[in-house]
């Protein structure tokens, strides 16, 4: 389907949706934030250059603890695109846009072809080349939903899964712990500016604490880039700001979060929430292009240490990707950086380059 056929399609959609809704360009989406890197609880594994940096793709790379399971020793004669890892297995999305798995999954067959993979502990699942989402692994007990318009980007926890539509609209499927049944990280946000506008009055909350900004009335937000933790989401919307919906009382993210842009990629995780700035900041703006801003009580934790705290003044970032205990990013010179955890202390080869 060539681009004018996709716009009408698209067109005839949002007349559907009561016409509130913005024609995304085709090419709306950002980069998720796992495409050449992939944290799991004790390793991750990266997609590292090979010698012509021409080429697409590359081998992939685990480091971090080792165990019986082979997680750490992904086929050394297969080219990726992008990399996922969990509890003792990695997957690589190749280029013919088929997954190989290394580990515990190494025996799995999937079938299909894939845009996009995501990995959890449990299980991965991807974006298939027809725009509808297939899971593999230990199948989570929830199964994901269909799209009048297909689906284009995918994140899920081990508790539950989000997804962009053609539109930008986000749809969230899954399961919550028990000690947080009322669904909010379900429950993606409505009317940006009708929020601000009721926190800028100073309304009352209402009496679970919580703001009625995920109530289901209004336009739904449109998003170019989606992150799922277990007990909330986020996204970077058309106008480049972060929203995130869901609370976490233990990490201090009690409220939705709302950060003013630009944004050019977002992660989410139980240490907390981290952006990384655009290189078209306003030249107004004190924060610098490509820069980390981080959000959560646990992020203490993380930037512990004086060399640590670098990640958020002094280095300049491409992707970024948050964990429990630990974040990893690739600088904009290629570079693997960590803080937080067993893998802040790795040392990483020096010719290694990521993809």
């Amino acid at each position: 389907m060539d681009r004018f056929a996709v716009l009408v399609v698209l067109t005839a959609c949002v007349v559907g949706f009561g016409g509130a809704l913005d024609v995304p360009e085709v090419d709306f989406l950002l980069d998720h934030p796992g495409t050449s890197l992939s944290l799991a609880r004790n390793h991750f594994c990266a997609i590292s250059q090979r010698h012509n940096d021409e080429d697409l793709g590359g081998e992939a790379v685990c480091f971090g603890m080792d165990d019986n399971s082979g997680k750490l020793n992904p086929p050394s004669d297969s080219t990726y695109v992008q990399v996922i890892s969990g509890e003792e297995y990695g997957c690589g999305l190749q280029l013919d846009q088929t997954i190989e798995c290394w580990g515990k999954f190494a025996d799995s067959k999937i079938d299909g072809m894939f845009s996009q993979i995501i990995g959890t502990d449990l299980y991965g699942c991807g974006i298939m080349t027809d725009e509808t989402i297939q899971c593999f692994g230990h199948q989570p007990r929830f199964q994901p939903p269909t799209s009048k318009v297909g689906f284009v980007q995918l994140d899920c926890s081990k508790s539950h899964c989000c997804a962009i539509d053609k539109l930008g609209v986000p749809t969230c499927w899954g399961s919550y712990p028990a000690s947080h049944p009322d669904n909010y990280h379900l429950r993606p946000p409505k009317h940006i500016k009708e929020v601000n506008k009721r926190e800028l009055e100073g309304e009352e909350e209402e009496e679970d604490g919580y703001e009625d900004d995920v109530d289901m009335s209004g336009d739904d937000v449109q998003f170019k880039q989606i992150s799922v933790s277990d007990y909330y989401s986020c996204g970077i919307t058309f106008s480049n700001d972060i929203q995130c919906w869901g609370k976490d009382d233990k990490y201090g993210l009690k409220q939705a979060l709302f950060a003013e842009g630009p944004f050019k990629q977002i992660s989410c995780g139980e240490a907390g929430i981290c952006g990384i700035i655009s290189e078209d900041v306003d030249e107004n703006d004190t924060r610098k292009s490509h820069s980390l801003q981080c959000w959560g009580t646990n992020m203490k934790n993380v930037f512990r240490k004086a060399e640590q705290k670098q990640f958020l003044t002094n280095m300049e970032w491409d992707q970024i990707r948050v964990r429990k205990a630990h974040i990893c990013g690739v600088t904009m010179d290629s570079e693997i950086k960590c803080a937080g955890g067993s893998l802040e202390s790795h040392k990483f080869p020096d010719d290694l380059i990521i993809a």
